[in-house]
């Protein structure tokens, strides 16, 4: 039987390199979850207008009070709310959230997610 003088399997090198790119990718999830969660919450804020009696009717900022209450409710503090657009046309209302998410990744890099969030009603 001849036995063979080359080792099989990963050197050292290569387990580093994986535990480094697995670490890195780690890291990455777990800062940029919370942002979609945040924008899940968003979601289901402007969803419960449904369950607002007579919604179309009510005023811009009483719409932006009930989106704000939500939103504090679920613990969405980092959402600029400025970006909380209320119109009404025709009978019909639309309220559109879209913001940016800046997420810091190393000294001057950073990972930008754009959400946009619309939901519509109209009185009936």
């Amino acid at each position: 039987m001849k036995m063979s003088r080359h080792q099989k399997g990963a050197s050292l090198y290569n387990i580093l390199i994986y535990v480094v790119i697995i670490g890195l990718s780690a890291a990455m999830i777990l800062q940029v979850v919370p942002a979609y969660i945040d924008n899940a919450s968003v979601k289901s804020a402007l969803e419960s207008l449904d369950n607002h009696v007579g919604i179309t009717g009510k005023s811009k900022k009483k719409i932006k009070s009930i989106i704000r209450k939500q939103l504090t409710v679920n613990n969405v503090r980092d959402i600029p709310l400025e970006h909380l657009k209320v119109q009404k046309k025709k009978g019909k209302l639309i309220v559109t959230f879209d913001y940016d998410k800046k997420i810091p990744i190393a000294q001057n890099m950073f990972l930008l997610i754009e959400f946009k969030n619309k939901y519509e009603a109209v009185s009936h």
